[in-house]
């Protein structure tokens, strides 16, 4: 009886470029995109720069090209720096999965795919299915479980995901492909630590993953076999290991229906998923009632699904990404009149009397009404009341906040974001070239040509 990595692996390989439509290949150029300007813009961050030094002694004149740099590493470590600098600023795409495949999925695309001279088609492929088996574990583990068993989903599903891409480009065959699966399962891991104290740990896990998705699909072309009940094993499988409840078969059903990458969400809010809604409808609060006096302001209360409470948690004010996890941070900045994009998290923010004060005031609760809209219909909604200390209440509610499958980006604004992102890295004639060669070049456009405009 086939495994359900088995199952996968088949019904993945059966997948046609030819066959696919041209509007869903334009959904995976876009995905691309948008990946590859959170890259631009992390590997500009001080974090980025840190992270690239520790391997400044590994260099590699035939390896894959770091975006946004000079540098060139060994497949697996250019992956691992690439998918770092996408989750820096929390600005990666995001399913409701509570997973963040772009930032796993596509810097392992771009580092196998330089090294074997893949053509673009070839890539988009890849990365589809990549990205549909990252989110068909989430999927199938209870996410929403996992992660409240103190699971980065990112992280331990998101080697799956690099390790089917990278599997596919250097064409495996079925048994080498289920061994690379079953050797990231393995190697699965990261925990949810980081929220307590908002450290960086957070921000290697994409990279991390990639990483070791990379290196199970090279060991596996090597003839390195690997388990294949990785997810279904009494003895280790990793549903049982990280989950108290699960759905195996949701793995494998109605493959090629629906695509994973079609329910993606695209973020316009540099901050975790859980406080867009709450930003949002702060920043409609402020806009409908011209908010000026904030320092008035008795007491916040934002209504949220059960899984929004993980953004509950004052900031601390020496840490970024402890910000872009916290409601009463993005409800602070909105109601003191900013717009909460990448300008709005920075340390002298966090420093700024005014919105420390306030979002000292944000009190957040769980409300069943948000479970069941987040159950039935994957929306992360909130509602936000504002009461002033002289009686005055305001109320409002956003179920879909900009970029949201409910409101998602047009192509517009994520070539807008591309461009806004990678202008910190790249010059305007450079960052032109690249948004029109993945959004329009010939599938048969070598990889390599794209990879090289991705570099200093």
């Amino acid at each position: 009886m086939a495994t359900m990595i088995e199952k996968l692996v088949t019904s993945l390989t059966k997948v046609r470029l030819e066959e696919l439509k041209q509007e869903l290949l334009l959904d995976v150029r876009y995905y691309l995109l948008d990946a590859i300007g959170c890259g631009l813009f992390g590997s500009t961050l001080p974090e980025g720069e840190k992270v690239t030094n520790v391997f400044s002694d590994f260099q590699h004149k035939k390896g894959s090209p770091v975006w946004g740099t000079s540098f060139s590493f060994s497949p697996e470590i250019t992956a691992l720096i690439c998918g770092t600098y996408c989750h820096l600023r929390e600005l990666d795409d995001v399913h409701y999965s509570v997973t963040h495949p772009g930032s796993v999925c596509v810097p392992a695309a771009f580092s196998v795919a330089y090294q074997k001279k893949i053509a673009l088609g070839d890539l988009l492929l890849a990365t589809l299915c990549g990205v549909e088996t990252m989110v068909r574990i989430a999927k199938g583990i209870n996410y929403i479980e996992h992660s409240r068993r103190g699971w980065h989903t990112t992280a331990t599903c998101g080697v799956f995901g690099a390790a089917m891409i990278s599997g596919k480009l250097l064409n495996l065959n079925e048994v080498q492909m289920k061994n690379a699966l079953g050797l990231a399962g393995t190697r699965t891991g990261g925990t949810r630590a980081y929220v307590t104290d908002g450290a960086m740990s957070k921000r290697l896990h994409p990279g991390l993953a990639s990483r070791d998705g990379v290196l199970s699909a090279y060991l596996a072309e090597a003839g390195i076999t690997g388990p294949s009940y990785i997810l279904e094993s009494e003895e280790g499988g990793f549903y049982k290991l990280t989950s108290k409840d699960w759905d195996i078969n949701s793995v494998t059903e109605k493959i090629g229906e629906n695509w994973a990458i079609e329910e993606m969400e695209y973020k316009w809010y540099p901050s975790c998923k859980s406080v867009h809604s709450p930003l949002e409808a702060s920043k409609k609060i402020n806009d409908l009632y011209k908010v000026k006096n904030f320092r008035d302001i008795k007491k916040v209360l934002v209504e949220v699904s059960h899984s929004g409470l993980d953004a509950m948690k004052m900031y601390n004010s020496q840490s970024i990404i402890s910000a872009q996890l916290s409601i009463p941070y993005g409800v602070a900045l909105a109601l003191t009149g900013r717009s909460g994009g990448i300008e709005d998290y920075t340390t002298k923010n966090l420093n700024e009397p005014d919105i420390y004060n306030l979002a000292s005031k944000v009190e957040v609760k769980a409300n069943v009404e948000f479970d069941i809209l987040r159950a039935k219909e994957h929306k992360s909604g909130s509602r936000v009341t504002v009461f002033w200390n002289d009686g005055k209440k305001v109320t409002h509610v956003v179920d879909s906040p900009k970029g949201s499958l409910g409101n998602p980006l047009t192509k517009k604004d994520m070539e807008k974001k591309f461009i806004d992102l990678s202008s910190r890295a790249l010059n305007e004639e450079r960052i032109y070239q690249i948004k029109e060669m993945i959004t329009k070049a010939p599938i048969s456009t070598p990889v390599e040509e794209i990879s090289k405009l991705l570099v200093k």
